[in-house]
């Protein structure tokens, strides 16, 4: 379920390697600079981008699409190990040491309606800024991102080969970017190549695969329900409700973000206030339309964690 990672092999950790001398034997497309801190040469493995210097080794890129040929395949943990145990004696150096500084975690979910359709159900997500960019939606905060994006316009965009069992068919991916302190938000000590096919460890990338997908606020659609109605508030939350369903519950949201930034509500709490109001409203009254997509994402999602 790894994608891309960045990693970084010190020269001391290989002292019987001279990086520089040996790494830019096997590059492509390789290219020399120097500067004050030395000699360094970039360039590419299949698709990995590559650049070593006296210091040491930086790899990035898609492990899925070194491995397979094309991130459309998931990885899975015995997987990564051969990726890399291949990579490592192309190279003729071990990587197990190499420090992780970036990695997404993910994987391609099959669905029955168009991908888009299902992001106006996939509402906020404490911590995190939601916002849509063309045919994703991306979940943001200063550590990592959460992401949902149609694989298949992915693929046409950069005129990749679309799988013959994916023709005709709706793809997501939800994929998690660790990209800032990942040793700390997966609590360890160090991260390096080698963890990551450690079991305990993609055991535990597993469970934040679906923590942070719980973790979104599901939003629902709604049908007035006369056993509800006790009181005249109660049939204004109704209509209420009709009124955010209609205009939308993420532009409910934003609207209610633009009021706090330019000074309307009294307290600062209460822009928190007005959305938990909202979210009350929605689950108060009986669901419809939107429960069957959100159970068939999450049953994906659920099925897409099992990979060993």
């Amino acid at each position: 379920m790894y994608d891309t990672i960045h990693a970084y092999l010190h020269q001391s950790m290989v002292d019987s390697v001279d990086l520089i001398s040996e790494i830019p034997l096997v590059m492509e497309n390789k290219t020399y600079s120097e500067n004050k801190n030395g000699l360094y040469c970039s360039g590419n493995i299949n698709n990995l981008r590559l650049s070593v210097s006296e210091r040491g080794l930086s790899i990035k890129g898609s492990l899925s699409k070194y491995y397979f040929g094309s991130n459309t395949f998931t990885l899975s943990r015995s997987d990564s190990k051969k990726a890399i145990d291949q990579l490592s004696v192309l190279l003729n150096v071990s990587l197990g040491n190499a420090k992780i500084s970036r990695v997404d975690f993910g994987t391609n979910l099959i669905l029955a309606k168009p991908v888009s359709t299902y992001f106006q159900y996939l509402g906020d997500c404490r911590f995190f800024e939601r916002f849509m960019k063309a045919d994703s939606l991306y979940y943001q905060n200063g550590s990592r991102t959460i992401m949902f994006y149609d694989k298949i316009k992915e693929l046409k965009n950069s005129r990749s080969p679309l799988p013959e069992d994916w023709k005709n068919q709706n793809v997501v991916r939800y994929e998690i970017r660790f990209s800032h302190r990942v040793a700390k938000q997966l609590k360890e000590q160090e991260l390096t190549i080698s963890t990551l096919y450690r079991e305990d460890f993609f055991k535990k990338m597993k469970e934040r695969y679906l923590k942070d997908y719980y973790s979104i606020y599901k939003v629902s659609t709604s049908i007035p329900d006369c056993n509800m109605i006790e009181k005249p508030n109660d049939l204004f939350d109704q209509y209420a409700l009709n009124w955010i369903n209609e205009k939308g519950v993420n532009i409910i949201f934003a609207e209610i973000e633009c009021l706090n930034k330019s000074g309307a509500f009294s307290r600062k709490e209460y822009a928190s206030r007005a959305k938990r109001k909202v979210k009350e409203l929605q689950e108060k009254f009986t669901l419809v339309n939107s429960s069957a997509l959100i159970e068939e994402l999450s049953s994906k999602v659920l099925i897409g964690s099992s990979i060993l």
